[in-house]
């Protein structure tokens, strides 16, 4: 793929319109921040906030503000051989709107893509388009609904949920009780739960047993450090505790894991 312009975090005053008869010469990508309407099949449909669209190359497109400003992120571009096909494989519809409960993330990545397209260099082609793909894949996600967040859950809270799982897997003994992270989160235990299983696909406990897990194989299968200060560093205080749950998640006794990676 290749990026021929980027925009981020554009706002339009209440009365916007666009109207393109003919589409574009290239390929534009939405990220849709409020409120909006867009032609569908030559009616207007009022889209959500948190949506996106791709609108081919000249595929006709309209579009409005809808009674408040209009805010997006958008990109043009253009495939190149086997393009196309990453984006059905990831379940992209293309020319019309998609909501999908969540962008914030998808925004950053956009974002980054702003500052990687103002930096020079021959390699700055390279790296948008690494930058698209992991888009395309994250919204991908969302579409099928494995990251798609309920939707009163405000940005404030999904960046204190992100927050929280990049302590989990940054830090192996990470100790905080479910009580503990909703608080950080500012929200009930309940609902902090459910929404970030919805936002990542599975359970914190999930998380919390596969970042301790990942480590104890890396130290086992990389150092000759003993079993028990390895379930110390994993977060665990009983050797007995540890070992009985990581047979449980690798089929493998640490001893049998390490003899044979």
């Amino acid at each position: 793929m290749i990026v021929d312009y980027i925009g981020c975090h554009h706002k339009h005053p209440a009365d916007f319109h666009i109207h393109r008869p003919q589409g574009l010469e290239n390929h534009i990508l939405l990220l849709i921040k409020s409120p909006a309407l867009f032609s569908v099949d030559g009616e207007l449909v009022p889209v959500r906030k948190n949506s996106f669209v791709i609108y081919k190359a000249g595929v006709p497109h309209e579009y409005f503000a809808n009674k408040e400003p209009y805010i997006d992120d958008f990109i043009h571009f253009h495939f190149e051989e086997g393009d196309e096909e990453f984006f059905l494989a990831h379940h992209i519809v293309f020319n019309r709107p998609v909501y999908v409960g969540e962008i914030t993330e998808c925004s950053e990545i956009l974002r980054n893509m702003c500052f990687e397209f103002c930096t020079p260099g021959e390699d700055r082609n390279e790296g948008l388009n690494l930058y698209l793909r992991l888009l395309i894949l994250k919204l991908g996600r969302a579409i099928c609904g494995t990251a798609q967040a309920p939707t009163d859950l405000n940005s404030d809270h999904f960046n204190s949920l992100r927050t929280i799982r990049e302590k989990i897997f940054s830090t192996h003994a990470f100790h905080m009780s479910i009580d503990e992270m909703a608080r950080m989160a500012n929200v009930s235990r309940s609902y902090f739960q459910h929404s970030y299983k919805m936002l990542f696909g599975q359970s914190v406990r999930d998380d919390i047993l596969q970042s301790r897990m990942s480590h104890a194989k890396l130290l086992l299968s990389s150092t000759k450090i003993p079993v028990s200060s390895i379930a110390e560093q994993c977060g665990y205080n009983n050797d007995v505790h540890f070992m009985r749950q990581f047979k449980n998640y690798t089929g493998l006794t640490p001893t049998e894991y390490r003899k044979r990676y």
